[in-house]
């Protein structure tokens, strides 16, 4: 039998000295310190302990879900002591404390049989180094992307693909794009950035992380009940005049798309809206929402809207973090992350962050499409000096 687990889980290996062949990266008790490092840092963990009291399965349930990573135990039952914690009956159970999967058996040559596949996670592209151009927030804004892929060097050549004619999109310098999600809605031409990003993506010149407006549209498309707002409803109306064929298409790449990337051997992050330090290469669902709409806050101002939580105010990670989805300005700059979102679909500008050069180059809106939103001044927000 082969299992399948992702390369940050825990696996509590449980009911016998036997180990199957393939495991590693084992540590041998609850209080070996290097459960904890390896948690934190998202690694593939194996823990071995023949006879685990129900305790201590409840307190690695606790650890793991505390450090965002996925807890399987995988057992083999001793038919001749039934009443051991490691039995069949005790299965629901452990899924009912936070276990994501139970893997038993008292069969012994299907014990020594079993192999493990590891499910690789998309947030991790530790591999890629770039260079990289970060692309903040379009809304549709689909002129000034075009403008912006000028700006930056970006050229097209004609090609043949399945007989049809094609631009093909390239870099001299080999440069790729990532974006940084709210690629839709409120802007003139969502449906053109998408074809164009679609495109991108398929040549392997672009990567995109999921954004919040990009996930509401995602559910429309899917057929999931929505509250359509204007911005939306201006959206639907562009993909009205498209095929089946392209909304099926938008729809499997905006549902596999990830809630940030690590890239650079974790040197900088790419995401929506903001993550801390402790959720970077993880992945879930708690850390997709943070990532994809902002850590969750329950004070209000004045005018009924949240108060902004401050993650970056309070982020101290090693990793830059290059993020939008909250409108400024200029790009800014706090500890190790920096807000791109320079609010084009509002009047501002479509900024992209170069890098490792750190250069931010950006092209002015050409017009104003959508209103009712501010700017934000973090600066005075959290009262901060210049």
């Amino acid at each position: 039998m082969q299992l399948s687990f992702e390369e940050d889980a825990l696996i509590l290996i449980a009911g016998t000295g036997q180990l199957p062949e393939r495991v590693k990266h084992k540590v041998t008790g609850i209080d070996d310190p290097k459960l904890l490092q390896r948690l934190e840092k998202g690694l593939l963990t194996f823990l071995h302990i023949i006879s685990p009291d129900f305790d201590a399965i409840l307190y690695l349930a606790k650890v793991a879900k505390k450090n965002f990573v996925p807890f399987h135990v995988l057992g083999k039952v001793d038919r001749n002591n039934p009443d051991k914690v490691i039995n069949f009956k005790v299965r629901k159970k452990l899924r009912r404390q936070g276990v994501k999967n139970v893997y038993l058996t008292d069969d012994l040559k299907e014990w020594n049989a079993l192999s493990f596949r590891l499910k690789r996670m998309r947030t991790r592209m530790c591999n890629e180094h770039g260079p990289f151009d970060f692309i903040g927030d379009i809304h549709g804004c689909y002129e000034e992307l075009n403008a912006l892929l000028d700006k930056l060097g970006y050229v097209t050549t004609d090609a043949i693909k399945n007989s049809t004619l094609q631009k093909k999109y390239f870099h001299p310098d080999k440069r790729k794009l990532v974006f940084l999600g709210d690629m839709v809605d409120r802007g003139p031409a969502s449906d053109k950035v998408m074809e164009l990003i679609l495109e991108l993506n398929d040549q392997n010149i672009a990567y995109a992380v999921l954004g919040n407006h990009d996930e509401k549209f995602l559910r429309y498309l899917k057929g999931n009940p929505v509250r359509v707002n204007s911005g939306l409803e201006r959206t639907i109306r562009q993909f009205e005049r498209k095929s089946e064929a392209f909304k099926n298409n938008v729809i499997r790449f905006l549902k596999v798309l990830p809630s940030h990337y690590v890239l650079d051997d974790g040197r900088i992050i790419a995401v929506h809206a903001g993550i801390r330090e402790d959720m970077q290469g993880k992945d879930k669902r708690e850390i997709k929402d943070y990532c994809v709409f902002g850590e969750p806050g329950e004070t209000k101002k004045d005018d009924g809207l949240p108060v902004r939580q401050d993650w970056g105010r309070d982020y101290n990670g090693k990793a830059k973090v290059v993020y939008g989805h909250t409108p400024v300005k200029e790009p800014f700059w706090i500890n190790n992350s920096i807000d791109i979102d320079s609010g084009c679909v509002f009047g501002g500008k479509l900024t992209a962050l170069r890098y490792p050069e750190m250069e931010l180059i950006s092209v002015n809106a050409f017009d104003t499409y959508s209103s009712g939103v501010d700017f934000v001044d973090f600066r005075k927000e959290w009262n901060l000096k210049d």
